[in-house]
C-alpha cells in the first residue's frame, strides 16, 4: 500500500509487507509532518520526479562501524587511515521532516566518526562540501547513487583532509552525457511512472591525468592473472557499466602522477565515480571490495606499502550486515 501526504499532514510511512533498504535501531516512523505532496511506493519516497531512500539513524551499527575501522588502524601505524560516508539525496532535497531527528544524516555522521580514534585516524567531511553545491546536478533522481559531479565534491572533501590540492573541476575534460539513464530508485519504486517520464542524464568527467593511467582486476591479493579494464567506460549505460567497471574483488589503477603516494580504498558502489578523481594524486590506487576477497587488509597495506588507506562507503553500509560482515572478517 502507498501512502500519500497532503501539505501539512500527518501520516504514517511504515507499509506492511514493504521492503525497506535500510535498517534502524528501534526508530519511530510514524506520525511524520511534510511541507509538500510526497508518496511512498514500493520501498522508496517518491517526491515530485526524485525517489529517495529513507534513512534511520543506527547508533549502534554506527559506532560499531568506527570501532571496527579504529581497531584496523592500529594494525597500520605507518599508513594514514581515512573514512568518508556519503549522505544519500534525501538529506539534501527530500521533505523537512526526512533529514531531522532519527532521520538526520548528519547525526548519523557525527555518530560513526565520533568512534573513529587513532594518532592515524581523519575523518571526510563530504556532507558539508556537498551542502555547498546543492544547487547543482548532485544526485541521481532515480538511482541511489551520487552523480559524477556529486562523486567531486566528496573527492575535494577527501583532499582537504589529507592536505592534497584537488583538481579543478571546471578545468577537466568531459565525454557527452549518457541520456535516459533509469537507476535503481525506478526499480525500488515498482516502476513509478513519473520517474520513467523524467529519466536522468550521467555526467563523466575525466581527471587531468586520465590518459596515462591503466587499470587491471583480480580475483585476490597475489595480484596475479590479472584482466584489463575501461577506468571509465564511455560506451556503458549504467553508473556501475561506466565508472571503474563496478563492484569487483581487487583492482590496481597504475598512473603517470609523480607524486609516489599508493592509497587503497574499501568501497561500495558509492566509491566507482569517487576513485577515477585520484589519479591525480597518486601513483598507484587499490580498490576492495570487502564482500568479494578473503584476504587481511593489514597485511594487504604492509606487504605494498600502502600509504593511504580511505573507507568510502554511503551512510546506509555500516547497518547492512551483508557489507559489514565480511568489512570486519577482512580488518580483523
Amino acid at each position: 500500500k502507498n501512502t500519500t501526504t497532503k501539505a501539512g499532514s500527518s501520516v504514517t510511512t511504515t507499509k506492511k509487507g514493504s521492503k525497506t533498504p535500510t535498517t534502524t535501531d528501534d526508530v519511530d516512523t510514524t506520525a511524520v509532518t511534510q511541507a509538500q505532496d510526497y508518496s511512498m511506493q514500493g520501498s522508496v519516497l517518491v517526491i515530485g520526479t526524485s525517489a529517495m531512500e529513507v534513512y534511520y539513524v543506527s547508533e549502534s551499527s554506527l559506532t560499531n562501524y568506527g570501532n571496527v575501522i579504529s581497531s584496523f588502524a592500529a594494525k597500520v601505524p605507518d599508513s594514514s587511515v581515512y573514512v568518508c560516508l556519503a549522505p544519500s539525496s534525501i538529506e539534501f532535497n527530500g521533505p523537512q521532516s526526512y533529514h531531522e531527528g532519527a532521520h538526520s544524516q548528519a547525526k548519523g555522521i557525527s555518530i560513526a566518526y565520533s568512534a573513529c580514534t587513532g594518532a592515524n585516524v581523519k575523518t571526510v567531511d563530504a556532507r558539508g562540501e556537498i551542502a555547498k553545491h546543492t544547487a547543482e546536478y548532485l544526485y541521481f533522481r532515480t538511482d541511489h547513487h551520487w552523480t559524477d559531479r556529486g562523486a567531486y565534491y566528496a573527492y575535494k572533501a577527501f583532499c582537504k583532509a589529507s592536505s592534497q590540492k584537488a583538481s579543478d573541476i571546471k578545468k577537466l575534460k568531459t565525454a557527452p552525457s549518457v541520456q535516459g539513464y533509469l537507476g535503481t530508485m525506478y526499480g525500488y519504486s515498482g516502476g513509478a511512472q513519473v520517474l520513467k517520464d523524467n529519466p536522468d542524464y550521467i555526467e563523466i568527467f575525466y581527471p587531468a591525468g586520465y590518459d596515462g593511467a591503466s587499470g587491471q582486476i583480480f580475483s585476490d591479493a597475489s595480484m596475479q592473472n590479472g584482466r584489463n579494464f575501461s577506468i571509465i567506460n564511455t560506451s556503458g549505460k549504467s553508473y556501475a557499466a561506466i565508472f571503474i567497471s563496478g563492484d569487483q574483488p581487487l583492482e590496481k589503477i597504475t598512473t603517470a602522477n609523480t607524486s609516489g603516494r599508493s592509497i587503497a580504498v574499501v568501497k561500495n558502489s558509492f566509491g566507482d565515480a569517487f576513485i577515477p578523481y585520484l589519479i591525480d594524486n597518486y601513483t598507484t590506487i587499490y580498490v576492495i571490495d570487502p564482500r568479494s576477497v578473503t584476504f587481511s587488509l593489514a597485511d594487504f597495506v604492509k606487504a605494498n606499502g600502502v600509504n593511504d588507506v580511505l573507507f568510502l562507503t554511503n551512510l546506509m553500509a555500516p547497518s547492512i550486515s551483508s557489507y559489514m560482515k565480511p568489512l570486519t572478517t577482512m580488518l580483523s
